[in-house]
């Protein structure tokens, strides 16, 4: 709470709509290359671990694919663009996890495994799924509804899309920033 109260304050003192502090225009472009870089490369240590451990595969006995479409993704100034970059997302991660699955023979591998074993990425890949979601279809299940209202709440501090000024970027950088901590407490857990 106490945290919570200061990154309140020093929002307000900066005049900035949220807490988390969006990464100035100028500096974008280069911020989501260098997060992107990251998150590859965190990811492909994460998977080295898994397999060097013998814990369940996140992608097979591959890499994710698509890795050169999510390196150079630019900062989403619109809908558009972050459509773009969230379906690049789940290509690169989500889907690419669902198809071992299905190559592999595994059921619900998403949904149990994935889950059970990497609880914290589970819910960044969860958080790109839902996002992505929204719109491809034109109405989403009550359950799906619900969990669009969460991270929405979560990655928007509680306002609505028309009352942040950058939407579109703050909930790519959201969507950024959690899949980066994700996989280091997946590296924390599992090394």
């Amino acid at each position: 709470m106490v945290g919570e109260y200061i990154g309140r304050e020093l929002a307000r003192r900066e005049k900035r709509q949220l807490i988390r502090k969006l990464v100035p225009e100028s500096s974008r472009s280069e911020w989501v290359q260098r997060r992107c870089q990251t998150i590859c490369r965190e990811l492909r240590v994460l998977a080295k671990e898994v397999e060097k451990l013998s814990l369940p595969l996140l992608f097979g006995n591959g890499d994710f694919p698509e890795a050169e479409r999510f390196v150079a993704i630019q900062p989403a100034i619109n809908i558009d663009t972050f459509v773009a970059f969230i379906n690049i997302c789940q290509r690169c991660f989500v889907e690419s996890i669902d198809r071992y699955a299905k190559t592999a023979g595994l059921s619900n591998y998403f949904w149990t495994t994935i889950k059970s074993t990497y609880p914290n990425l589970w819910e960044a890949l969860q958080r790109i799924r839902v996002y992505r979601n929204n719109d491809l279809h034109l109405e989403l299940n009550p359950t799906v509804q619900a969990e669009l209202a969460r991270y929405l709440d979560q990655d928007l501090e509680g306002r609505r899309l028309t009352q942040i000024k950058e939407p579109w970027f703050a909930l790519q950088q959201a969507v950024l920033d959690e899949l980066m901590l994700s996989i280091q407490y997946e590296l924390a857990r599992h090394s």
